[in-house]
């Protein structure tokens, strides 16, 4: 589907609930990021982004198949995530190192576990296990052995 036609179907979506912004969609190898610029977003992000993830759900069921590579953003909310979580993951990484101790980080998503792991990938003295039940599931950092 065109990079047009999902703005207008996002923009005709956010435009139902009553929402006004603006709408920018982004083509990447293997996904689409649709970004979503307005004032409402404490209330579209939601408590630790679970409104957002609702929401993102709906829209990519109003999408249909081209919905299933789309990352519904709001002002940005999860590519600033991305980064912060990147961040620190390599600050714990470090901390590991200079302590040889494990070091957990908080709970965290399915998703943003994923993007921790993906930040430790091209660190091969490091190893990044998650453990615990949902909703309290973590990851522990720790020196390869």
């Amino acid at each position: 589907m065109p990079k047009n036609k999902i703005k207008k179907i996002a923009e005709e979506f956010f435009a139902k609930m009553d929402f006004s912004g603006e709408i920018e969609v982004t083509e990447e190898p293997e996904m689409i990021w649709v970004n979503f610029e307005t004032k409402d977003s404490a209330f579209l992000i939601g408590h630790h982004g679970e409104t957002l993830k609702a929401v993102a759900w709906i829209l990519k069921l109003k999408l249909g198949e081209e919905g299933r590579n789309l990352i519904l953003d709001i002002n940005n909310y999860k590519r600033d995530r991305k980064e912060r979580l990147n961040n620190m993951a390599i600050e714990i990484a470090n901390k590991a190192r200079a302590t040889s101790k494990p070091q957990v980080m908080p709970p965290m998503s399915a998703y943003e576990r994923r993007l921790v792991h993906v930040a430790l990938i091209d660190q091969p003295d490091i190893v990044a296990e998650s453990e615990g039940e949902e909703p309290n599931r973590r990851i522990i950092i720790r020196i390869k052995e």
